[in-house]
């Protein structure tokens, strides 16, 4: 059976969490790029490496009081994430200037 999980604590801890699924989901989506669109990526690993970066400079505001995180298990195996945050009109960037 499974169970779902809000993560709380330091990211560094969601992170150990998360990072083994969502790096297999990232590689994932890059396979349906380009079996769906014909997009091919120079360097896959770099691509997951870069997206995975992203999710995790993220993880404060995840884990912050506007945010969740959760995780699905079956048993111990972390088998599903998801996130979520409160989106706010007054903030529509990243300190890095980027889009939330």
């Amino acid at each position: 059976m499974a169970s779902i999980e809000q993560l709380d604590g330091p990211p560094a801890r969601a992170e150990a969490i998360t990072e083994e699924i969502l790096r297999e989901y990232l590689a994932w989506c890059g396979e349906r790029f380009t079996a769906d669109h014909g997009v091919v990526f120079d360097d896959s690993e770099a691509a997951v490496a870069a997206h995975h970066r992203e999710f995790t400079d993220e993880l404060p505001h995840l884990l912050g009081p506007r945010g969740r995180l959760l995780v699905a298990r079956a048993g111990s195996e972390v088998v599903g994430v998801g996130a979520l945050m409160e989106l706010r009109l007054d903030q529509p960037t990243r300190p890095d200037g980027g889009k939330r």
